[in-house]
């Protein structure tokens, strides 16, 4: 889903307390989803998850994302062991 649609879903009093939990403002994340400003790569991170993948770094910072691709990094589902990046097999 896109940002602005997700973020147009709540209530005004939970957009505040969702941007606050990003660790932005309202107004900022409001200029984020209207195009205004670019979104920074830890901000799409925690927008993802915030939103519990609702929202993902692709669709917000695809740059950041494709980089993210090209490094290998994965993402891990909750309860499974964090790691970054994949190694290949030697």
């Amino acid at each position: 889903m896109e940002l602005k649609p997700y973020l147009l879903s709540m209530p005004m009093p939970e957009r505040t307390a969702f941007s606050a939990r990003c660790g932005t403002t309202w107004n900022h994340l409001r200029n984020i989803a209207y195009g205004q400003k670019p979104c920074a790569d830890e901000l799409a991170v925690s927008i993802e998850k915030e939103s519990g993948g609702s929202v993902t770094v692709s669709e917000i910072n695809p740059e950041f994302a494709e980089l993210l691709a090209a490094t290998g990094y994965v993402k891990v589902g909750a309860g499974e062991t964090p790691c970054a990046i994949q190694q290949e097999a030697v």
